[in-house]
Order: C-alpha cells, then structure tokens, then sequence
C-alpha cells in the first residue's frame, strides 16, 4: 500500500522528536549532575582543608607546650649556672652544691635529676646521688636532646657555668622523663580514635595517648617524608599499629628534635563527607534510573503511535516492574488498578490481593483517609503533587517522597490516579545525623577557650566566639561589623595593615599580635590565620588564637633574673654588654670602680653571712648614691662598679664628692675607689680598666700615707 505524504511528514516528525527528547534528556542530566559532583569534590577539600587547620592548630599548641616545658627546665638549669659563675666557693662544696641541686629539683615540675660536672666533664655533684642525670652527664652536649635511658625516653638539657673569663668552668645538666612532659600537654581528643602522640624525627612513637602506638612508627608516606625534613602539615597514611588508614597533621617542637602528631581514623573524619557522597550517587543514580525510565517510556510511546496501541501498555509495565520505586495505579474511587513487585513488598501482598481493592485494606485507617485526600487534590488540580509522607505499615514507620498525578483517558477525562513512592528513609536519617553534626561543630566553636573569629579582606569582623569577645572585652553581637583595627593599639597599626597584606598574598599568615581589651588593657596573641574564598568572589579569613601575655611577662622575668646578681640584686657581668650595645663606641658615660677593703678578713673573722650583708650593705649605698638611671654592677667578689650613662667630667665630679662625704656615715667597712670617663671610640673594658687603674693608685697613695686628689678631667687625660 502506498504511503501518503501525510503519513510520512508525520513519521518524520516522529524521528525527530524521539532525537530531540534524548538530546535534551542529556543536556538536562549532564548540568545538574556536573553541578553536583564538582559541588561534592569542592566541600571534600574545603571540609579536609578545615579538618587539617583545626588538628594543626592542636599539634602547634601542643609543641609550644613542650618548648615551654624544656624552657622552664632550661631556666632552672641557668639560674644554678649562673649562681655557680658568680660563686666559686659553691663549686667546690660538694655538700652545698648538693643541697642547691636538691631545692631546684624540688621546686620544678619536670626536672627529675640534676648534675653538676667540672671542666673535665667529671660529675661534681648530682641529686639524687644516683641518678639519669649522673648516668647521662657524660652524653650532654647540646643545649637540649633525647636520650633513652632504661627502657624510656628522657630529654637531657645542658647548661654551661662561665668563669668570670668567659671560660667554661662545667655544666649544669639536667634529665625531664619525656612522659612527665608528655603529661602536660593540654591537647584534649575530638573523638573516640583522637591520638596524640610525640615522634622521633625518624618517626618513631615515642610517646602517645594510644599505648599500642609506643615503639612504632607512626606515620607513613608523605607525612613521614615532611616530618624527616622537619616540616608541617597534613596528609593521609595507613597505620602500622592497627592498620587502619589515618588522616594526620605533625607540628615540629623547636627545643628537641621532636614532632607532635594529632591523628585521627579516617573513616571517622570523613565519615560525614562519604556518606553523603554516597547519598548523592544513589540520588543521582535514581534520578538517573526515573529519567532512563521515563525517556523509555516516552520513547516507546512514539514507538506505539505507529504501530500499536496495546504495545504501549507492555512497555509501561516493563518499566514499572522493573523500576524500585513503589508504583500505584487508582481509579476515581480509590480502588488500585496497577501495582508492580516493589508495590507488593510495600503493601506485603501479593498482586491478587492488591489490585481491585482500596488502599485501606492493608493501611491503617488515619493513612488511608490521608492518601485519599492527597489523591483528591491530584485530580483536582490537573497536574502532580509532590510531597513527603510517612506510612505506617504492619508497625514500622517509614518516610516516602511521593509523587501523585492525573490519568486521562483518550476523551480527555480523569479516570486514576498513579502514585509513585520512593523510600528516602536511609536519606533522611543521614540528614537528621548531618544537622546533629553541624551542631556539634557549632559548640565546639562557640566553647572552644580558644579565640576563633572570621574576618574579610580588609579586616571587618564577620562573626567571632565568646571566647573571642571577652577577651576584647565586649559581646559576640556587638563584634559583628566592626574593624580588629579598632583593638590594635596605634603603634601596631602598620603590622596589622602588613598581617592583612601577608593573608592576602599568601592565603595564611601566623605570628602575634598587640590587642587592646575594652579596659585599656594590652594582651598580646599568638596567631593563625587562613583565607578562604566564597562562591560569591568575596574571599573571608579564619583565625585562631590563643592569649600569650603572662607567657612573654614571664619570659621577660627570667631574662631579668639572669642578669641580676641573686645575693645583692644588682647588675651582674651580663648587664656591662647590654649597657655597652646601648651606648655605643661614642656615648657619653663614665664609671666609679669600688673594691671593699680588708674584706677576707671580714668573712674570716666574723663569717660569710656577716660578709653577705656587707656586700647587700654595700650594693644599697651605691645604688642610692647614684642617679636613678645609673647602674651598680657587681663585677665580683667585693667588687662593684657603678655606671654612670650620660654623664659630663662635672656630674662625675659630683659623684665622687657625695661618695667622699657619705662613704663613713652609711657604709658598713672602708672601701676603695677609683673613677674614669670615657672616652669616644674606647671599649667599655678599657674605661672600666682606667678607673680600676685609678682605683689602686689611689689605695697605694693612701698606705703610703699620702693625700690623694684626682680630677676626672685628669682621668680623661690619662687615657
């Protein structure tokens, strides 16, 4: 029979458009789906690249903990050394030297052991007697070292004892068990596989919070690469404990040749991350599977409009068996027309109990009516209706998206309803477990103690946690929009403009920074910063800090202490290179050198506690003689020196007379003096050595029974 143009107009129509729906099948499946994968892999880096900055964060505080804690050894280790520069007497009393040992082994929280050795490297002394340190005086070299020592790992710190030459005269040694530094950190576990351990540069586990990992390398691939060379950062491994894969960050502590790493069990850190990725394939591949579906059916449709009409109905429940979504099939009066084998798990009936009867027959009654209704307004509103809805079915509650529409027949008029019913029960839970997750993170933020803000580009507040707030002495709400500029003091304004340039440039920035509390008060912070970029181009920076204030004061006054003479708090020899730095080859000074006379015989005749107070005595008079910006110096012994910065030939004369007048009345012996100015480009040494010079020709001139009289400007000449 021949073909009518007719005919073939419509079956090429009919080409075309089965063409056309599966192109724009494609174009349609191709965007969402692209969209969401390179949404999933950019929240993957981003949730890794947090996850990294948080444990790096711990690792840091917990190294500075550790160089805290071998600093404050080190600090006791000086003070005995400096006590025994200045005391050669202590040096040789091995009895008292014990008893000192013994006071500063008590009085520190590290220090196990202590040892004092000679030139030679002969241990002088040690406490207790038989200990680490005596065993491991010998081993001592550097300032600070890890050395095993029956079964456990010790950190060994030396300190050298100068003579008044600057020779070294001996060491103070010192022996902190690595576990009773370990015990301090203040690093607290995230989660229940948190680890956090202290390694060898050669990644070994020294110590750690999972005793399992003691003796065993604990890290593996690029981290153990990054921790030999000594670096930071992050990465994945797999275990050699349990075998397990890990996600690790080390910190290098900078007193010891050692690192801190916080690790924790992959699958729990990401466990958040893959099982959405594992909600979002399935969703992806049931939207797939619905679209495939449906494209099918459309095209077999076409199919069926030039052959067959019944062929169609074969297709469709091809698909709607095979599909696993739930398939209903209504007529007007509710009763199920079709169904397929998922329909049947759903109702747990077979077909022939199904089809031909209502809904109600295996639902209970409340979620019969509400179907019902629900297929009410599908009619009613000529187009589907979407929705989630919760069954209850032979006593277990399930949660279904649903999708009901309209059914016309060949006239145009409604004659069922089909509903489609897919379980996302799995999918909801996953979201419930999400939100609670995000809620977690959320209080770890806002009680964290720790300071934790965001701030954009150019330094405005975005949101900050109490913590932060109180420490600026203001409110979380009140923070928001305001400038961290306006808590940095004006002297450090150019370092914040240069801190905002650096995490600009660089994406982080870290080191400290001078804020102003709301009572005017300055605290100094130790700092992290990393910026982050939006989906709308507008990048944001997160910090992290914590308050080092009493830290650095603290620092200061051990500083202080070093350079200070423990019996008369005077200046000590330390003190005479920092004076000179300060004034320089060409500064204006002069200096009154001061040798207590027959003073032996005072420690002899009337004993050494009497030969102290002399010298406190002594160490008061010059103090008060002098200016308020003048320095007494005790060079040693009963010799003192007081320094006299910016002084003129007169000042220096006027000195000397209030010294001459007051010597008898306020001194508790006689004493020698001599005194030099000096001269521009003459080192601190040669001028001190002038007035010493001085000092014995005027002791020699007055045992000769000669009157002495010396004018500074004479002592100017002279050099």
């Amino acid at each position: 029979m021949e073909k009518t143009a007719a005919w073939r107009d419509a079956n090429l129509m009919a080409r075309r458009s089965r063409w056309l729906l599966i192109l724009g099948f494609l174009s349609a499946a191709a965007i969402p789906i692209g969209m969401a994968a390179v949404g999933l892999l950019v929240a993957g880096a981003e949730f890794r690249a947090q996850m990294g900055a948080v444990r790096l964060s711990l690792a840091r505080t917990a190294a500075a903990d550790v160089d805290l804690a071998v600093a404050t050894a080190q600090a006791k280790l000086r003070t005995v050394a400096a006590r025994l520069a200045d005391d050669a007497a202590l040096r040789r009393d091995h009895a008292a030297l014990a008893a000192a040992l013994e006071g500063v082994q008590r009085n520190s929280v590290n220090l196990q052991s202590l040892a004092v050795v000679d030139a030679g490297g002969a241990v002088i002394a040690a406490y207790p007697d038989a200990s680490p340190a005596r065993a491991l005086a010998a081993q001592a070299r550097a300032s600070a070292a890890i050395a095993p020592h029956g079964g456990a790992a010790l950190v060994l710190m030396r300190v050298p004892v100068r003579a008044a030459d600057g020779s070294e005269a001996g060491a103070v040694v010192g022996v902190a068990p690595l576990a009773r530094v370990f015990a301090t950190l203040r690093v607290q576990q995230f989660a229940g596989t948190d680890a956090v351990s202290l390694l060898a540069r050669d990644g070994r586990t020294l110590l750690s919070s999972d005793a399992v990992r003691a003796g065993q390398i604990g890290v593996a691939g690029a981290v153990l690469d990054l921790l030999r060379r000594g670096g930071e950062g992050s990465g994945e491994y797999r275990a050699r404990s349990d075998g397990r894969q890990e996600f690790g960050t080390v910190a290098q502590a900078r007193s010891v040749p050692l690192a801190l790493l916080v690790s924790q069990a992959s699958a729990e850190g990401f466990g958040v991350l893959r099982m959405l990725r594992r909600v979002q394939v399935a969703a992806i591949g049931g939207l797939l599977a619905l679209g495939a579906g449906l494209l099918v059916l459309s095209l077999r449709a076409h199919h069926a409009f030039q052959r067959r009409m019944h062929e169609a109905g074969a297709t469709l429940r091809a698909v709607v068996e095979g599909t696993t979504d739930v398939i209903f099939l209504h007529d007007r009066e509710g009763r199920v027309l079709l169904t397929n084998p998922a329909g049947e798990a759903f109702a747990g009936r077979c077909m022939d109990q199904i089809v031909g009867h209502p809904s109600a027959d295996w639902l209970d009654a409340a979620t019969a009516r509400a179907m019902e209704a629900r297929r009410r307004e599908a009619i009613a509103r000529g187009k589907p209706v979407a929705g989630e809805e919760v069954f209850r079915i032979n006593g277990k509650v399930r949660e279904y998206s649903v999708v009901r529409a309209a059914v016309d027949d060949a006239g145009g008029n409604v004659h069922g309803v089909v509903s489609v019913l897919r379980d996302i029960t799995a999918m909801k839970r996953t979201l419930r477990a999400l939100r609670r997750s995000e809620r977690r993170f959320r209080d770890l933020f806002e009680q964290s103690p720790s300071f934790i803000w965001m701030h954009d580009a150019e330094g405005r507040l975005l949101g900050a946690n109490p913590a932060t707030a109180r420490a600026l002495g203001s409110n979380v709400d009140a923070l928001a929009g305001r400038s961290l500029l306006e808590f940095v003091p004006p002297s450090e304004h150019a370092a914040f403009a240069e801190y905002l340039r650096a995490v600009a440039a660089r994406g982080t920035a870290a080191g400290t920074l001078c804020v102003r509390h709301a009572d005017d008060t300055l605290h100094t912070w130790h700092f992290a910063s990393r910026m982050y970029a939006q989906d709308d181009d507008s990048p944001y920076v997160l910090g992290y800090a914590q308050d080092i204030t009493e830290r650095e004061d603290y620092e200061r006054r051990l500083i202080e202490l070093s350079r200070r003479d423990p019996l008369t708090r005077c200046w000590n020899r330390r003190y005479l290179e920092e004076f000179e730095r300060r004034a320089g080859p060409h500064g204006r000074w002069g200096c009154v050198v001061v040798d207590l006379d027959h003073f032996k015989a005072v420690n002899d005749t009337l004993g050494h506690k009497q030969g102290d107070s002399v010298l406190v005595a002594m160490g008061g008079f010059l103090s008060g003689i002098g200016r308020s910006g003048d320095a007494v110096v005790r060079l040693g012994g009963d010799e003192f020196v007081l320094l006299v910065d910016g002084a003129s030939a007169t000042d220096l004369a006027g000195l000397v007379a209030r010294i001459e007048r007051q010597a008898r009345a306020q001194t508790p012996t006689g004493f020698s003096y001599g005194w030099a100015l000096h001269s521009d480009g003459e080192s601190l040494e040669r001028t001190i050595q002038r007035a010493d010079e001085h000092l014995y020709q005027r002791r020699r001139a007055q045992r000769a029974g000669m009157q002495v009289r010396g004018s500074v400007e004479g002592q100017v000449r002279a050099s």
